[in-house]
């Protein structure tokens, strides 16, 4: 996200996450009401709690609770520095589900393509993040999370 200040860590896990609820249902790993309920948590804009991301993404959970040493489950807010240092070293089990770094080079509302290590990689603008050329852009499994302004 542009503004630090706007988001929660809660909230900044979950739009790194949600891109992997699809496969996620695919495979069984999570229900589709549990799907239901994190859509509606991405498009309500609220905070999840805890418990359900490690209902929803043990793996995840688990990484980061290493990564953080941190109580994944305990009532202390995660900050939205822990939160972004975690998903963006994030490798993923195979290269697509890595977050990718690049400078934005193609921009419309729903669409962005970015210079990943000399590779043009596209993504969706699913949270519809404001974006402009050469802004460096955030993404994982194809979908757009986060955007440093140029210059920031």
């Amino acid at each position: 996200m542009n503004d630090k200040d706007l988001i929660s860590g809660e909230r900044l896990f979950l739009l790194y996450a949600y891109p992997c609820v699809d496969i996620r249902v695919k495979r069984g790993l999570i229900t589709l009401d549990q799907a239901a309920g994190l859509e509606i948590l991405v498009n309500s804009g609220r905070d999840p709690d805890h418990r359900l991301f490690g209902e929803c993404f043990p793996d995840a959970i688990r990484l980061f609770v290493e990564a953080a040493k941190i109580n994944p489950l305990g009532y202390e807010p995660w900050s939205v520095d822990l939160v972004r240092n975690f998903w963006r070293a994030h490798k993923g089990r195979a290269p697509r589900c890595a977050v990718m770094t690049g400078e934005v080079k193609v921009s419309n509302d729903f669409v962005v393509k970015i210079d990943h290590e000399g590779s043009i990689r596209p993504a969706f603008n699913r949270y519809r993040l404001p974006v402009k050329l050469g802004d460096t852009a955030f993404i994982h499994q194809h979908v757009l999370v986060e955007v440093e302004e140029r210059g920031s």
